[in-house]
């Protein structure tokens, strides 16, 4: 096997073309490679063990590197429009019902794509992340108000303030370029 990762689930190319960002399965290990052909590979219900997380690939480089942990499953990441940060969503493995929603939502630079950090601000319940074309706000979705509406705050995670409010659910954000 060529150990690359599997199960994409999206992708997201960088502004300025250099970066992609990838939200993938890490590969099977050669342990599980042998229990799966030896048919002994038995799962427990609920475990998840290898969720996606997000990897950045440099087309420059050829290089892959993983920036989310492997304990979180990504749903979500928007580049900042001068390439230089990702932001993504990442939430436990498991079964939600038994976790409740607990997402996180990370800015990743990509000078140091292993020190991802928590933005404050964000409910647990946000997701659909989308970073503002001037890069001083992004757009989430959450549930905070008991429905899905669209967020925005800025950047450092300060000025959380719901734009939609209304009956209707709301979803996937995006912004006008200019």
């Amino acid at each position: 096997s060529s150990g690359l990762i599997v199960d994409v689930g999206g992708f997201e190319i960088s502004p300025d073309g250099r970066w992609l960002a990838i939200m993938a399965s890490d590969p099977e290990t050669p342990v599980e490679r042998r229990k799966t052909s030896e048919r002994n590979d038995a799962k427990i219900v609920d475990e998840d063990d290898h969720p996606r997380r997000v990897w950045l690939y440099s087309f420059a480089g050829d290089s892959l590197i993983p920036v989310s942990s492997d304990a979180r499953e990504a749903s979500s990441a928007s580049w900042s429009r001068d390439s230089k940060q990702l932001a993504i969503v990442t939430r436990p493995t498991g079964n939600q019902d038994d976790l409740g929603p607990q997402n996180t939502l990370q800015v990743v630079n990509v000078a140091t794509p292993r020190s991802a950090r928590a933005v404050p601000g964000v409910p647990p319940t946000g997701s659909s992340v989308s970073w503002s074309p001037d890069g001083t706000s992004i757009a989430f979705v959450s549930e905070r108000t008991g429905i899905r509406d669209v967020f925005i705050m800025n950047a450092d995670g300060t000025g959380v303030r719901n734009i939609t409010n209304d009956p209707s659910t709301d979803d996937t954000p995006a912004w006008s370029p200019d």
